[in-house]
């Protein structure tokens, strides 16, 4: 029976990915048997996660699948991640691992539990595999009434080990040890490897550190400190750190180790993660450079101690043999976190808002049809605590009828103002100053795309409001002339700037701004083959059919016209291609001239406009996006999350773009015959639109609603409280009032 031992094991993906089918099929060619560190738990984001200075992890249900495909027979779990989700999270993962006939150590209910081995038999021998977390990095260790992890303390160790109920055994102990991107081991990590060792370890296997350590050969026995990362799926890209060695990136390698069921004869392979293909491959760098051999007593001496310092990334202290110096950097080391959420707690209690005394903000609009600003003002509107703010939004038509129900249903309340046009305008302005002087508002928060909203500012201070707010959305205008002469008077009438992107703030202000991208409930757009299927029926599309999308408000701006003179192009190359127009506008007359005049009209699908754009993502085969100007694009940003291949102008902001490996730019002075090429050689893969979001998904909570509207609120509070906040930096944020 060969075995085969693996680092850490992250796998968040719906879906079996390409480099597990490699690696799958090598594992079962050669015969071998694996054992791997499970990073997190299994499918157990429903538990809700628990608090802590770390990311929580949970492995997806798919990842047994994957489990199967790689020959594991067992998993260790005594690691930092695995009571991320609580106990009941732990326990789902149990249960998942027995159901499916995986072993497992180093957790459980109780510590009885968590301490028992697991036992791996060839007919003639067996192997009992130990787990213990090392509780300083935030492992939960169990105890007699309790879930959590078997400890890694020494003594209880060495009695686990000698315990006659396992001493015909050989013994495997696997270690949660060592500081994150450490590549040495700490003196008191080999201290207790060595201690372990000379009470009958017949091999010991070390993970945590997310990068290979060394490996020494103790009295006959093998020691890996740390076998690095084996797969970290959607996360592999996050371990992007600079080591001081001739291979920089450390972190991109692991070691798997082969070895036979005497666990004498021990054979390493180097693997690594390649960004370019985002792909974990077998790698074909010196074992010297990454898998070192700690020789004799080296690791006692001063210089190994000054080496182990110089090769840490981060402010983990050198632990050392002597305990009472570890608790004193321990203590150290922690002390910032504690810190950083004991005046988090403080802060949380000072800019507390009477619950009798609401903040009173007003959202002010042009319009309220549906586009960019409204869905922002509505995804705002709806997720702020209605415990602390009351809401009102005053816009005029058009109106989209389904957003105001929405906001009514929510306790919001919609004023109609007289349209902001021409000479009509002095009636939205005299109807806006009486709004203003009636309803006493705290904080007015002005949404537009120029210049122009210095009026309503000024309105807002003459009525003494404090706090006014102007929001840039947008990167060009209509009436550039006198947005240029109104730009300079933002600055003296606006108490604070946000700004959907760089390029909208520089366009709006001369004073600072803050960025502020445009949040939204970001999972709402994940593919759905199921709605894929029924939308496409309802269009009249068969599978074989390729949809070329576009949403946007039909306008100069977004380049209809242009859309339709590609599509002719490609439509006339191959007749099961079809364009579908989301939106509507003040350029509806001349887009339906031109398609009713076009040969190919019966296979342009105009759908006006609709507050469930997500299900015609799914339709679609791939997003068209030639937009002559944008403050940002953010149905760009909802038809990347949702798995589309996107061909786009080069005047959109880069920071919209989440990977280059999904958008194609492309330059407006380029012929109508190379956009269309672009298109037909980017045709979105179904199979891969699910595995977007998970691959992209630190870009992508960016721009998730939960985060802006923390952040926004912050704000609100300490503008309302006419306090500005400083950040005082001294190794933590600490955010103090001025």
């Amino acid at each position: 029976m060969k075995l085969l031992w693996l680092g850490d094991f992250y796998y968040d993906y719906d879906y079996i990915s390409q480099d597990i089918e490699i690696i799958s099929k090598w594992i079962k060619e050669n015969n071998y048997y694996t054992i791997l560190n499970l990073e997190g738990t299994i499918d157990s984001k429903k538990y809700g996660k628990i608090k802590k200075r770390g990311p929580n992890l949970s492995c997806s249900f798919e990842s047994l699948n994957v489990l199967k495909k790689l020959n594991v027979i067992g998993v260790t779990l005594a690691n930092n991640h695995v009571m991320d989700y609580g106990s009941e999270g732990l326990e789902h993962t149990i249960d998942l691992l027995d159901k499916n006939n995986i072993l497992h150590s180093g957790a459980g209910r109780n510590i009885e539990e968590a301490s028992k081995p697991f036992i791996i038999n060839d007919g003639a021998e067996s192997i009992a595999v130990y787990s213990y977390g090392w509780n300083i990095e935030e492992t939960v260790i169990a105890t007699e009434s309790t879930a959590g992890c078997a400890p890694r303390d020494k003594e209880y160790i060495i009695n686990q080990i000698k315990d006659n109920q396992y001493n015909l055994q050989k013994k495997v102990v696997c270690l949660h040890m060592g500081f994150e991107y450490n590549r040495l081991p700490m003196p008191y990590d080999i201290d207790l490897c060595h201690s372990l060792v000379e009470n009958g370890v017949d091999m010991i296997i070390g993970n945590h550190p997310h990068c290979i350590q060394p490996k020494e050969i103790y009295k006959n026995c093998n020691i890996y400190y740390a076998l690095g990362n084996f797969y970290f799926s959607s996360r592999r890209k996050r371990f992007n750190k600079k080591f001081r060695e001739s291979i920089h990136n450390q972190c991109d390698y692991g070691v798997m180790v082969k070895t036979n069921f005497s666990l004498k004869e021990c054979e390493e392979i180097i693997i690594e993660y390649n960004h370019d293909m985002n792909e974990t491959i077998f790698s074909s760098q010196k074992h010297s450079l990454l898998l070192k051999e700690l020789e004799g007593n080296s690791w006692q001496s001063k210089k190994y101690i000054k080496k182990a310092k110089k090769c840490k990334l981060n402010s983990n202290p050198i632990l050392t043999c002597n305990e009472n110096l570890n608790l004193r950097k321990i203590n150290r080391f922690f002390l910032k976190f504690k810190l950083k959420e004991l005046i988090k707690k403080v802060l949380k209690k000072n800019k507390k808002v009477d619950d009798t005394s609401k903040i009173k903000i007003a959202y002010i609009s042009k319009n309220f049809r549906i586009n960019g600003i409204t869905n922002v003002i509505m995804n705002y509107a709806l997720n702020l605590n209605k415990n602390k703010f009351e809401i009102y939004v005053l816009a005029s038509r058009p109106i989209c009828d389904e957003y105001i129900k929405k906001l009514l249903d929510n306790n919001i309340k919609f004023i109609e103002v007289p349209p902001k046009i021409g000479i009509k305008s002095f009636k939205y302005y005299f109807k806006l100053y009486s709004i203003l002087n009636k309803k006493n508002f705290d904080i007015v928060h002005i949404h537009g795309n120029s210049a122009t909203i210095v009026i309503e500012l000024i309105i807002a201070k003459i009525k003494g409001i404090k706090v006014r707010i102007a929001h840039s959305h947008n990167t060009k205008c209509n009436n550039y002339r006198i947005h240029k002469i109104l730009k300079p008077l933002i600055s003296k009438f606006c108490s604070y700037c946000f700004a959907c992107s760089n390029e909208a703030g520089k366009w709006m202000f001369d004073n600072e701004f803050d960025i502020l991208p445009n949040g939204f409930e970001t999972d709402k757009f994940l593919f759905s083959k199921e709605n894929r299927k029924k939308v496409r029926k309802e269009l009249g599309l068969t599978d074989e059919k390729k949809l070329i999308g576009h949403v946007g408000i039909f306008s100069e701006q977004k380049n209809h016209m242009f859309i339709l003179n590609v599509f002719e192009k490609i439509a006339s190359l191959d007749k099961d291609i079809y364009l579908i127009l989301v939106g509507d506008g003040s350029n509806h007359d001349k887009i339906y001239s031109f398609i009713n005049n076009s040969v190919y009209k019966d296979r342009i699908i105009c759908y006006g406009e609709t507050t469930d754009v997500k299900r015609l993502y799914d339709a679609m085969d791939i997003f068209f996006f030639p937009s002559k100007f944008e403050g940002l694009g953010i149905v760009l940003l909802e038809a990347q999350i949702n798995g589309l291949n996107c061909v786009i102008s080069n005047k959109i902001p880069e920071q919209v773009v989440l990977s280059d490996k999904n958008v194609i730019i492309k330059s407006l002075d380029d012929s109508c015959e190379e956009w269309g090429n672009s298109i037909l050689n980017n045709f979105t893969d179904v199979r891969s639109r699910l595995a977007y979001y998970n691959e992209n998904i630190e870009s992508i909570e960016n721009y998730d609603i939960k985060s802006n509207i923390k952040k926004i609120e912050k704000i609100y509070l300490s503008l309302y409280k006419g306090g500005k906040w400083i950040i005082w930096k001294l190794s933590i944020h600490i955010v103090i009032k001025r």
